[in-house]
């Protein structure tokens, strides 16, 4: 893990790589592999997810008043936030 802070790789993203973080399923295909190794590119799909991830959840914070993320799993997220006047069809740039 040292070497993907060094690159540059988001704390935030690296932090959540626990038991009880959203990279839970890293540590458990760690534990599974006899020598406590992941997959590389299960390593840079869950990067990639999260840094878009958490790129979206930044912008939807900027314009509403509450972000909650409900669910996430792989590359499923699942969030609401509040209406506040705003159809989905304004979120999502439809007229």
């Amino acid at each position: 893990m040292q070497g993907l802070r060094e690159s540059g790789v988001d704390p935030n993203i690296l932090d959540q790589v626990k038991q009880n973080g959203i990279g839970k399923d890293l540590i458990l295909e760690a534990n599974i592999d006899e020598n406590d190794e992941v997959r590389i590119v299960n390593l840079i799909t869950y990067i990639f997810t999260q840094k878009l991830g958490f790129g979206v959840i930044i912008r939807l914070a900027e314009i509403f008043s509450k972000v909650e993320m409900l669910e996430q799993c792989g590359d499923f997220y699942k969030l609401r936030v509040p209406t506040e006047g705003k159809s989905i069809g304004w979120l999502f740039g439809w007229l």
